[in-house]
Protein backbone atom coordinates (compact mmCIF):
# COMPACT_ATOMS: atom_id res chain seq x y z
CA UNK A 1 0.00 0.00 0.00
CA UNK A 2 1.32 3.42 -0.96
CA UNK A 3 0.90 6.30 1.47
CA UNK A 4 -0.07 9.66 0.01
CA UNK A 5 2.61 12.29 0.24
CA UNK A 6 2.20 16.07 0.46
CA UNK A 7 2.13 16.47 -3.33
CA UNK A 8 -0.66 13.89 -3.64
CA UNK A 9 -2.72 15.67 -0.99
CA UNK A 10 -2.15 19.06 -2.58
CA UNK A 11 -3.09 17.76 -6.05
CA UNK A 12 -6.31 16.34 -4.63
CA UNK A 13 -7.14 19.65 -2.96
CA UNK A 14 -6.76 18.19 0.53
CA UNK A 15 -5.38 20.45 3.24
CA UNK A 16 -2.33 18.73 4.73
CA UNK A 17 -2.96 19.95 8.27
CA UNK A 18 -6.62 18.89 8.16
CA UNK A 19 -5.60 15.47 6.82
CA UNK A 20 -3.12 15.07 9.68
CA UNK A 21 -5.75 16.03 12.26
CA UNK A 22 -8.22 13.59 10.65
CA UNK A 23 -5.65 10.80 10.92
CA UNK A 24 -4.97 11.71 14.55
CA UNK A 25 -8.69 11.67 15.37
CA UNK A 26 -9.09 8.25 13.71
CA UNK A 27 -6.21 6.80 15.72
CA UNK A 28 -7.38 8.46 18.93
CA UNK A 29 -10.87 6.98 18.51
CA UNK A 30 -9.49 3.48 17.88
CA UNK A 31 -7.68 3.34 21.23
CA UNK A 32 -9.32 1.37 24.04
CA UNK A 33 -8.88 4.10 26.64
CA UNK A 34 -10.14 1.84 29.42
CA UNK A 35 -6.92 -0.14 28.98
CA UNK A 36 -4.72 2.95 29.39
CA UNK A 37 -3.74 3.50 33.02
CA UNK A 38 -4.32 6.98 34.35
CA UNK A 39 -6.67 8.14 31.58
CA UNK A 40 -10.34 8.42 32.48
CA UNK A 41 -13.08 8.06 29.87
CA UNK A 42 -14.07 11.71 30.44
CA UNK A 43 -10.47 12.82 29.86
CA UNK A 44 -10.28 10.84 26.61
CA UNK A 45 -13.63 12.30 25.52
CA UNK A 46 -12.35 15.81 26.23
CA UNK A 47 -9.30 15.15 24.05
CA UNK A 48 -11.56 13.92 21.25
CA UNK A 49 -13.64 17.09 21.52
CA UNK A 50 -10.53 19.26 21.29
CA UNK A 51 -9.30 17.38 18.23
CA UNK A 52 -12.66 17.74 16.51
CA UNK A 53 -12.70 21.47 17.32
CA UNK A 54 -9.20 21.79 15.87
CA UNK A 55 -10.33 20.07 12.67
CA UNK A 56 -13.33 22.41 12.42
CA UNK A 57 -11.03 25.41 12.89
CA UNK A 58 -8.78 24.17 10.08
CA UNK A 59 -11.74 23.59 7.78
CA UNK A 60 -12.96 27.12 8.47
CA UNK A 61 -9.70 28.70 7.29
Amino acid sequence: MRIADDDDLEAAGIDQEAAAVDALIDQHESIDWSAVPGVSPSEAAAWTSRLIAAREDLEGE
